[in-house]
């Protein structure tokens, strides 16, 4: 899992479809109902996304600063439970 930060301040992860097993997921998309190998890990929502629909979510994402508090709270409980490292170029 590779952690990274939307222009506008939303936090995200590049995952396994099987990382998602390790905080009860089973790497079905939230949107489409897809089965990718790989995806995007939204604390903001504490939704596991297709590229697909992350890609068209990132056209209309707004990051809500009163929101914070919950996107944190998943933030802590994700890299408490699946192995990551920091993209510090994005």
């Amino acid at each position: 899992m590779i952690k990274k930060r939307l222009k506008n301040g939303l936090i995200y992860y590049e995952t396994k479809a099987w990382e998602t097993s390790l905080i009860g997921g089973c790497g079905i998309c939230d949107h489409c109902s897809c089965r990718p190998s790989e995806g995007y890990l939204v604390p903001s929502l504490n939704h596991w996304i297709c590229p697909d629909c992350f890609k068209e979510w990132c056209g209309y994402a707004k990051r809500y600063p009163e929101d914070d508090w919950f996107e944190s709270g998943y933030i802590r409980f994700y890299e408490q439970r699946i192995p990551f490292s920091v993209d510090c170029d994005r």
